[in-house]
C-alpha cells in the first residue's frame, strides 16, 4: 500500500468514527436535557413496561424499592439511565432493562420537541393474599373519614370497601375498591386508606406484605 493510500485509509477510517460518535452524541445527549418543571408540555407516558422478579431476589427474601432518573429524550427514546437507588439479586438490572423501554411522546417546549428528566421508581413486592398469612397486618391506627355535605343532602350512607396493601416495609398501597358509595365517600375513603398506620403480616414467623380489605363506616348520625 502507498503512502498516499494509507493516509487516505485512515483519514476515511477518523471520518467514519466520528460520525459514528456525532450520530451516537446527536441520540445521547438530544440538546439541552429540561426539568419537567422547565417545558411547556411535559413527556407523556404511553407505556411502562414491569420488571421481571428474580428467582435470587425470591429465593433471598429481597425486595424494596428501585429508584432511577431518566433522560426522555426529544428522539422519544430513552438515553440516560442513571441508579439513584438500587437493589441486589439482580432487581436493579431488571428495573434499568425495563425503564429502557418506556414508550412516550417527548416534552415540548416553546413548539419544539426538548429532551426531558424523568424520575421513575419500580416497586419490588411479593404481595401475600390474607389466606396466605399466618396473621394479618394489625392496624394501629386508622382515621375517621368524614361524610360529605352532598352524601348527607341525598342521604347517603354505609360502607366503603378497599382492598389494600400492606407492605413489610409500611406502606400503603390502594388496590381496587370492592363496594364504593357515591357522592364522593369512596375518594373521603381512599383517603383515610393511605393515612393508616399499621404491623406488618406474618407468615412463616417473618413479616410479610398482605393485601386485605378494610371497611371503612359512612353514618348521617
Amino acid at each position: 500500500m502507498t503512502y498516499l493510500a494509507r493516509v487516505l485509509q485512515i483519514l476515511v477510517l477518523a471520518l467514519t468514527s466520528a460520525t459514528i460518535m456525532f450520530a451516537q452524541g446527536a441520540v445521547k445527549a438530544d440538546g439541552y436535557v429540561y426539568a419537567p418543571e422547565e417545558v411547556t408540555q411535559k413527556a407523556k407516558i404511553l407505556s411502562k413496561p414491569q420488571p421481571k422478579f428474580t428467582e435470587e431476589a425470591r429465593k433471598n427474601d429481597a425486595d424494596g424499592v428501585v429508584r432511577l432518573r431518566l433522560v426522555l429524550a426529544a428522539s422519544a427514546k430513552v438515553t440516560e439511565v442513571s441508579v439513584v437507588e438500587g437493589l441486589p439479586y439482580g432487581l436493579t438490572e431488571e428495573a434499568v432493562r425495563a425503564a429502557r423501554k418506556i414508550k412516550f411522546t417527548p416534552a415540548t417546549k416553546d413548539g419544539h420537541l426538548v429532551s426531558q428528566y424523568m424520575n421513575a421508581e419500580y416497586n419490588f413486592t411479593v404481595w401475600f393474599d390474607a389466606r396466605e398469612v399466618s396473621r394479618l397486618a394489625a392496624i394501629t391506627y386508622s382515621p375517621t373519614p368524614e361524610i360529605t355535605e352532598e352524601a348527607r343532602k341525598n342521604k347517603v350512607q354505609g360502607s366503603v370497601l378497599l382492598l389494600v396493601g400492606m407492605s413489610r416495609r409500611g406502606e400503603v398501597v390502594i388496590d381496587k375498591v370492592v363496594k364504593g358509595l357515591p357522592y364522593g365517600l369512596t375518594e373521603k375513603a381512599i383517603a383515610a386508606a393511605r393515612q393508616i398506620k399499621f404491623t406488618p403480616a406474618i407468615k412463616d414467623g417473618r413479616t410479610v406484605s398482605v393485601f386485605q380489605t378494610i371497611e371503612f363506616k359512612f353514618s348521617l348520625r
